[in-house]
């Protein structure tokens, strides 16, 4: 599924009663991708070999071009236990991130 510009806003985080869960990245989009600012460390993209400065250009097979913040959040979040796969590339070589989402740990809240 390609999600455009126009209809970015359209991607709704829909979980059922299962605890919410994520990848454990921080990330800034640029047009075309979005870039990771910060890998959380003991994240399941840590594990997955995530790195900062590494592109993301679809999550699930989506690309991410021209999604807006809270639409790439949306794509990225779902439920505990189900399986993510990033398209990303690292200085010019494209790779693939697979993980299983859980939930992130937050140091200043402890949930």
């Amino acid at each position: 599924m390609q999600v455009s510009a126009f209809d970015a806003g359209a991607v709704e985080l829909v979980v059922d009663d299962a605890p919410i869960a994520g990848m454990g990245i921080s990330f800034k989009m640029a047009g075309d991708y979005a870039i990771v600012r910060d890998v959380t460390p003991g994240s399941p993209a840590e594990a997955a070999g995530v790195e900062r400065g590494d592109r993301i250009h679809a999550v699930n097979g989506t690309s991410v071009a021209g999604l807006t913040d809270d639409a790439f959040i949306a794509l990225g979040t779902g439920r505990e236990g189900s399986s993510v796969e990033l398209e990303l590339d690292r200085d010019g070589e494209q790779r693939t991130a697979r993980f299983t989402r859980r939930r992130i740990e937050s140091e200043d809240t402890g949930k």
